[in-house]
């Protein structure tokens, strides 16, 4: 098959809907007879697998039989051989270049012919474009007329090359697959991939830009193409951040890194190093910034998204996490197709884009601002209905690390409750034996069983996803009987049965109920309050006058000084965050959370404080006053998520911090805390 042949296959098993054949044409700028002769040319491919053919509907649409098995399809496709594709002339010459590279020994035209199955002509013609770019990389290219042809040039030269075509091959998925299984790699890049973003996950690191996919691909041809010769890194050196990411991937993936690899990468940074920044991400400041995006939309929407939690959580984690999105191509469904208006909320989400711009320092790509819509859609959604929790098994063959990946992109937009993810094909086998109870199954493959009903996905959640799913919900609610209230008629039923006096029966049956609520509701509160495993009454601290914020935030801090939690340039830090960010930590009307980064130190134990000042403390750029300054220290090992939200929740409420600041005592004050949030 030749490279527009085996892309159309590909867009049609990674796509559930049809594909139209005009459309096909127009984007790749040839005719729809041309685009037919493709998939007579895909037919021919499947037919020899045993596989059943594509089929062109009336209305010009591609799409799957029935019995199709996109899985076993793509299978073989991955397994073509330089006999059954036809690379381009661009591919040719990359992968010509890159064998060259990695095996550093003589090798003839003939024999680049005999294994592409092209004539030596064709390889000569290929042999120009090659030595030209190799050129600009500082590579020699040497023929010798009894030899062959060799590259003669230092490691880091060679590495560099082979990185870049790396990058240039991104988007094409089989020829990447084509030439890595020709390398031999020892260390997938997906692997590479995934090592480096829970790297930056745990560290609440952002690449900003486009330059973490070009870096990534340099680490994966580092591990699997350089000599590995040298000494052990020394150790005397402190890392950085870029440092430190290289070697967690190498100690996921096993690989022993030299000093000599160090500098090699050391090396690539710099020379990168105008289109290189890392960001730490703040999470109580992104999550106040991605509030205030929400509030300036719904300031059209009216759709109190700003206050929906699952909406918050979710936008934080993708927008926190975003990974070269400008490889990604997200696509929103026709205005028609929903109720929902996809283009007011893509001008929406535009026209408040710079919010969250001015916070990443990034320009935000179109990619992210789709997936940004597809959150709101869901939101939007939600809000519609009332759901209720399901349970699902998630199905999803492959790595471990894919199938995490699909899990909390799940997550990201549904309360469900995933019994197991499973990836390996023996689990999946034994599906039948399985004895959990789950309303359905997600498949990211077609998949037969009696047991349960499935409904097939794909690996990266697209709109028709989600709409399948929200109807999925929606047709299986179900509830839960309601005990609490059976158990009250009862109760009520066996008082009015031992008194004959109706009035006294009535009164203590009402007395009885308000009893069971107001107890109910004090242990809610006193359980499921976030508030309450960090805030104690003795690191309260009540004001007498007002102070500036540089002198609040070190009074509000003390408490954590004193106690240990901290040390004193975790509160220099502290400051520094609202000189850098501005008045964000101001988290809702009245409240503000005084805090630090913990990856930079200065944190012994988690710890939370509070100072209370009646007449304000004005901090720099908002016009509200601060009554409640909570000051917060993390060593990172908990989930802080839910105590920001139960502090951003006291000012949610028009009035209650300046109300609580006017109680004069530390225990009132957190008594009325804990039943606020």
């Amino acid at each position: 098959m030749r490279k527009r042949s085996v892309e159309v296959l590909e867009r049609v098993l990674a796509n559930r809907s049809a594909l139209s054949i005009q459309e096909l044409a127009e984007e790749y700028g040839t005719s729809e007879k041309t685009l037919r002769n493709d998939v007579k040319e895909i037919n021919q491919f499947l037919e020899e697998t045993g596989l059943p053919d594509l089929i062109i509907t009336k209305e010009g649409n591609l799409i799957k039989a029935r019995n199709f098995n996109s899985r076993e399809a793509e299978k073989r496709l991955y397994e073509l051989d330089a006999y059954s594709y036809k690379l381009s002339g661009a591919e040719r010459q990359n992968y010509i270049s890159m064998v060259l590279l990695e095996s550093g020994r003589y090798m003839t035209m003939q024999g680049f012919a005999d294994e592409l199955h092209v004539s030596r002509i064709t390889i000569v013609n290929d042999m120009e474009p090659v030595k030209e770019k190799m050129t600009r990389f500082g590579v020699d290219l040497v023929l010798d007329p009894g030899k062959g042809m060799v590259v003669q040039c230092q490691e880091p030269d060679c590495l560099r090359m082979m990185a870049d075509i790396g990058y240039e091959i991104r988007d094409e998925r089989f020829f990447q697959s084509f030439l890595y299984r020709r390398l031999e790699v020892r260390y997938p890049l997906e692997s590479v991939l995934s090592s480096a973003q829970a790297y930056m996950r745990e560290n609440k690191l952002l690449f900003v830009g486009d330059m973490y996919y070009r870096i990534a691909v340099y680490i994966f041809i580092l591990f699997n193409f350089s000599s590995k010769r040298g000494s052990l890194m020394d150790g005397s050196s402190a890392l950085s951040d870029m440092d430190t990411m290289m070697l967690a991937a190498a100690r996921d993936l096993q690989v022993i890194v030299t000093q000599q690899m160090l500098d090699a990468y050391r090396a690539y940074i710099r020379a990168n190093e105008e289109n290189v920044y890392l960001k730490s991400v703040d999470d109580i400041v992104l999550y106040k910034v991605i509030i205030e995006f929400l509030s300036e939309i719904d300031k059209t929407l009216n759709m109190g998204l700003a206050n929906d939690t699952m909406l918050l959580d979710a936008l934080l984690m993708h927008i926190r996490n975003m990974q070269n999105w400008e490889e990604f191509d997200v696509e929103l469904p026709v205005e028609e197709a929903s109720s929902i208006k996809y283009n007011l909320l893509l001008k929406l989400v535009d026209e408040n884009a710079g919010i969250l711009e001015n916070y990443l320092v990034h320009t935000l790509s179109e990619s992210l601002k789709k997936s940004i819509v597809i959150h709101l859609c869901v939101a939007i959604i939600r809000g519609q209905h009332y759901m209720v929790p399901v349970s699902i098994l998630l199905v999803c063959p492959g790595s471990r690390a894919s199938g995490k990946y699909l899990e909390a992109q799940i997550q990201n937009y549904f309360d469900f409750q995933i019994r197991a993810v499973l990836t390996e094909e023996k689990e999946i086998r034994r599906i039948e034996e399985r004895e959990e109870s789950v309303d359905f199954v997600l498949s990211t493959i077609p998949l037969k069983t009696e047991k349960y009903t499935v409904y097939q996905i794909h690996p990266h959640l697209g709109i028709e996803d989600l709409n399948l799913l929200q109807r999925v919900i929606f047709q299986r609610q179900h509830f839960q009987p309601d005990t609490k209230n059976k158990k009250e008629a009862a109760l009520r039923k066996f008082i009015y049965q031992i008194f004959d006096d109706k009035e006294l029966a009535r009164r203590l049956a009402e007395g009885t109920e308000a009893i069971i609520g107001d107890y109910e509701e004090e242990l809610a509160k006193k359980n499921r309050t976030p508030l309450s495993a960090r805030l104690s009454r003795e690191y309260i601290r009540l004001l007498e006058k007002s102070l500036d914020w540089r002198s609040a935030i070190r009074t509000s801090a003390a408490p954590l000084l004193e106690g240990g939690f901290i040390e004193p340039d975790y509160v220099d830090r502290a400051i520094q965050v609202v000189e850098e960010y501005g008045d964000y930590i101001v988290v809702s009307e009245g409240v503000a959370l005084a805090h630090a980064n913990q990856s930079k130190g200065g944190v012994h134990r988690d710890g939370l404080s509070l100072l209370v000042c009646p007449e304000g403390i004005h901090f720099t750029e908002s016009d509200q006053m601060v009554y409640l300054l909570f000051c917060f220290a993390s060593t990172g090992e908990q989930d802080d998520l839910e105590m920001l939200k139960a502090i951003i929740r006291l000012g949610q409420t028009p009035g209650e911090a300046r109300r609580i600041a006017a109680l004069r005592d530390p225990d009132t004050v957190y008594t009325s805390i804990l039943t606020a949030t």
